[in-house]
């Protein structure tokens, strides 16, 4: 393959960045350009030269002899100053001494070609780049060390010996093999099918770490929205007044909860109220309701319970909510039933509402993490795969011949393989790595 090279750090104005290069012939590349002799694994400092004799920077070289690098093959990484321009220089060089631009996610797309990492590991890496929280992190961090490649391994693994069971029989039954009892298939597709289901029923809590879990704060005017929403988010975002109806669009922020984020969502005031523009923000505040995964209705404790708090308290059991008073520090005359107690004023009760909106995003299971799906494409697989299995089960179950049922084992395999990449093709290989950034 050509050599190919990419800076590999963001496009900005920086202390350092990198400038990639990768393919046979990478070192010879590199040494066209670089002063001091390389050497393999170690960071060699010289002057990084031009076609014109004249120095571009002065930098550190690091030499990967494949198949020891990342992507499998002979690499190279020059450590500059990371001003654009001199970075822009460096890539110019090493462009003129014969390598070609990197396309987007082509180191890692070499990788996992030269077999140095499975594709669930290769959609893991631009995980940990685009991770919003310490969680979802963490979740990309053990999927790219192979985590999830073990899983689907020993899954497939279980159909395999199902396979061979079958097999035996369809190969030799000329020969007087009996056909596979049915009893003894028939758990042995049951516990692959839970294990399935296991892996893809954890889409639902990997999405929300994936992208952020959206919670809705929404109750009537002067309830204190705005200042929990500062609360939580640490910083004043919203504004806060006693003049009521302050907030009359929908105020979003991205935060990070006990290392899960938090798509937060301030709304205008839910009342009867004529005034127009007002009237659109609760619209718009109702439809902020549907959206998100959670709503807080907040209550204000301090003042009687009326017919808005009532109509309120209706629209909460209509939806996935949680019901919170605020203003405990202050008399308290009406407080709904399963509410949790806050003063976003001063932070009582605080902890009890987190740990309520991370059960609502995370469930009250504990989360395995690594073995949690973040991916659609994995989650489409799965739902195949167990769809696959159901059907081999009812076969097996309904005495229908053993290798129809086969078949169907057969396409729950490729399933699981679109994950790991081992049955996936050349065009979803590209469209995959698309999604990457240059560099990567």
């Amino acid at each position: 393959m050509a050599v190919i090279a990419a800076i590999s750090t963001a496009l900005s104005n920086a202390a350092i960045g990198l400038v990639r290069l990768s393919g046979d012939g990478a070192e010879k590349i590199a040494q066209s350009i670089f002063s001091s002799p390389l050497k393999d694994r170690t960071a060699v400092y010289g002057r990084i030269v031009g076609k014109n004799g004249e120095t571009l920077d002065t930098a550190l070289c690091t030499f990967f002899k494949g198949p020891h690098s990342y992507t499998g093959e002979d690499m190279a990484e020059f450590s500059c100053h990371g001003g654009l321009v001199v970075l822009r220089g460096v890539l110019e060089a090493v462009l003129d001494a014969g390598a070609v631009p990197a396309q987007r996610g082509e180191f890692t797309k070499r990788a996992f070609l030269n077999g140095k990492m499975d594709m669930s590991q290769s959609e893991a890496v631009i995980d940990i780049i685009t991770a919003k929280s310490t969680l979802s992190a963490k979740e990309a961090f053990l999927q790219a060390g192979g985590s999830l490649r073990r899983v689907i391994n020993e899954l497939r693994s279980q159909l395999l010996d199902i396979d061979s069971e079958i097999m035996v029989y369809a190969d030799f039954a000329a020969e007087g093999i009996e056909a596979p009892d049915a009893t003894k298939l028939c758990p042995m597709i049951e516990a692959a099918m839970k294990r399935t289901e296991k892996l893809r029923s954890s889409y639902g809590t990997g999405k929300f770490l994936k992208e952020g879990f959206p919670v809705c704060l929404c109750g009537k005017p002067n309830v204190g929205k705005s200042s929990l929403m500062n609360r939580l988010i640490g910083r004043d975002r919203s504004i806060v007044t006693e003049i009521a109806g302050t907030t009359r669009d929908i105020i979003s922020e991205t935060i990070e909860l006990e290392g899960l984020p938090i798509i937060l969502s301030d709304t205008a005031g839910i009342h009867e109220s004529e005034d127009t523009v007002e009237k659109i923000g609760i619209d718009r505040a109702k439809e902020e309701i549907r959206n998100s995964a959670l709503a807080i209705f907040l209550f204000d404790a301090s003042t009687p319970c009326d017919e808005d708090d009532k109509a309120l308290l209706t629209l909460a059991g209509e939806c996935d909510s949680l019901i919170v008073a605020n203003k405990t520090d202050k008399n308290t005359v009406f407080i709904p039933d399963g509410a949790i107690l806050i003063s976003a004023e001063n932070g009582d009760g605080m902890e009890n509402l987190i740990s309520a909106i991370k059960e609502k995003a995370l469930g009250s299971a504990p989360m395995d993490m690594g073995e949690t799906i973040t991916n659609l494409r994995h989650r489409q697989a799965l739902d195949k795969a167990y769809e696959a299995l159901s059907r081999a089960y009812d076969a097996i179950f309904a005495g229908v011949d053993p290798e129809v049922a086969e078949l169907d084992i057969n396409e729950a395999l490729c399933q699981l393989g679109l994950i790991t990449g081992e049955t996936v093709s050349d065009d979803l290989i590209d469209r995959i790595y698309e999604n990457f950034c240059v560099g990567k």
